[in-house]
């Protein structure tokens, strides 16, 4: 049986935060990015840690944070994308389980927006439970 190859963290981590990305401006740079990429990173090893069986309070901390520094639909709409993302990152058929470490948006030769990312070494290296 032959496995497929999974994307590059960085490229499944971008296509993961896609719905908090489509909320900044066109052309938008790794500085306005980096905050997005971020919380989705959050949502990411959260789903992915209770998954593998570990608590992860990253999540209620998230909602925390939301909740005590927004206000009325600002609050909800940030509140709802996290919901979305933790329900779409819990659906994958086969999960993606590997553990998302530190990360870099920097500027490519060609002005774009381009990831460094290291795979969090503590985590699995497979997408199973097993």
């Amino acid at each position: 049986m032959v496995r497929a190859s999974k994307p590059q963290l960085s490229e499944s981590l971008l296509a993961f935060a896609h719905p908090l990305l489509q909320l900044l401006p066109e052309g938008a740079g790794p500085a306005a990015i980096t905050p997005l990429a971020r919380i989705a990173a959050l949502v990411w090893n959260s789903v992915a840690l209770e998954l593998l069986g570990h608590d992860s309070p990253y999540l209620e901390q998230a909602r925390a944070i939301v909740r005590s520094n927004t206000k009325g639909i600002e609050r909800d709409l940030a509140l709802g994308l996290l919901a979305d993302m933790e329900a779409r990152k819990r659906r994958e058929v086969l999960p993606d389980l590997r553990l998302i470490g530190e990360f870099e948006l920097y500027t490519g030769k060609r002005g774009e927006t381009r990831m460094r990312i290291d795979r969090n070494e503590a985590g699995p290296s497979a997408g199973s439970l097993s």
